[in-house]
């Protein structure tokens, strides 16, 4: 996260702006902040004008305060009104570009929340021009960030169901061929594959993701979508990285590395197929994010989804996007359920909305559980 700090300071630099200006920060932070809650794009140019009329303006009311700020609490400030920015905006790409409509549409909606806390007006009241003139009156009491502010969640009904994908950078959505696709005798097994990354907070943590391998030699890590709907052509050609090669050497399995180096591959399973009818009870989550507190910082960006099941075949889904900071903090929640069915490596979600998705399904030994690629982990 401090590596996106400075190269985003560089390129601030490069283009005219002066280095640790509040001024330009609440700019930058108005103009990034209304692209992620409209959908709109403006142009490096048009995102200029806006940051140097927005940071004009706020620069001009804040600066007495912000020069007699201790180093420390500047440092906080600063650092709250860009990164939170920046984080919710590479989530926001990183969503979209991986077909997870359900999550780019949570982040958008946190953006959005914070746009109107900070700046008083909604961002979808606020017109810019394609040169980045501002035409909509803006309140000006609210050209700084207030201090110590928290707005309550905003909960709406019928989420829309995501579409297959990766939500963590690596390119997606994989294609799916429903029920055309792997064979079960294609496959030789599932695993689970534990990795280390951030997470909310920027905090390094261990995550899990679920691996498909196949009985030429050839593994799927994160798929997404059914074996029996994956197009494992296409996914190859489309999602490179996702695939690698495997090979077992007595009771060993072991991967190649980028290099075409064998290493042994740290997968656990092989996990077993569910049953037709097998149901689960209780609720599962999955959080994933950001932010700069493990590095000291105070911004905290996190995206928690929520699945509770019923053995009647029933489900209940809530997710969650929120950006903390010493300045302010905001939240998004969208609700949604339907029914769900359960067969192989399968779960067929039917949303309440009338759609209807078939995600990829496993569960470990010990209760963890792959949704759409995801892990899940009770909710004890």
């Amino acid at each position: 996260m401090p590596g996106m700090l400075s190269d985003f300071e560089a390129y601030m630099v490069k283009s005219g702006f002066a280095k640790r200006d509040l001024g330009n920060a609440l700019g930058v932070f108005f103009a990034e902040n209304w692209m992620t809650a409209t959908k709109q794009k403006l142009s490096d140019d048009a995102e200029a004008s806006v940051v140097r009329s927005v940071g004009g303006m706020a620069g001009t009311k804040c600066k007495a305060k912000f020069v007699g700020m201790a180093p420390v609490a500047k440092e906080k400030t600063y650092e709250s009104v860009l990164m939170g920015t920046l984080l919710l905006g590479q989530f926001v790409q990183v969503y979209e570009k991986a077909g997870k409509t359900q999550e780019e549409a949570a982040m958008r909606r946190a953006g959005a929340a914070l746009f109107q806390k900070v700046v008083g007006v909604a961002a979808a009241d606020v017109n810019i021009s394609a040169d980045g003139k501002i035409t909509s009156a803006l309140p000006k009491e609210q050209a700084s960030p207030p201090a110590d502010m928290t707005t309550p969640d905003v909960t709406t009904p019928d989420a829309e169901p995501s579409t297959p994908g990766k939500g963590n950078g690596k390119p997606g959505p994989q294609s799916a061929l429903p029920g055309r696709g792997v064979k079960p005798s294609q496959v030789a097994g599932v695993y689970c594959q534990p990795s280390y990354g951030g997470g909310a907070g920027g905090f390094v943590s261990v995550s899990y993701e679920p691996v498909l391998a196949l009985k030429d030699g050839t593994y799927c890590a994160h798929f997404e979508v059914p074996p029996v709907d994956l197009d494992a052509a296409a996914s190859r050609r489309t999602n490179p990285r996702q695939w690698g090669r495997w090979r077992s050497v007595g009771n060993r399995l072991e991967k190649q590395d980028a290099k075409g180096h064998w290493e042994s591959a740290g997968w656990i399973g092989p996990l077993p197929n569910a049953q037709a009818g097998q149901a689960l009870s209780g609720t599962y989550k999955n959080v994933s994010g950001g932010g700069t507190a493990a590095f000291g910082g105070d911004v905290f960006v996190a995206l928690e989804k929520r699945i509770t099941f019923k053995p009647n075949g029933r489900f209940q889904s809530e997710n969650t996007a929120s950006s903390t900071s010493s300045t302010v903090a905001v939240g998004s929640n969208r609700v949604s359920g339907g029914t769900y069915k359960i067969s192989g490596n399968m779960i067929v979600m039917r949303f309440q909305d009338g759609t209807t998705k078939r995600w990829s399904y496993a569960r470990t030994a010990d209760g963890l559980v792959f949704l759409h690629g995801d892990a899940y982990t009770t909710d004890d």
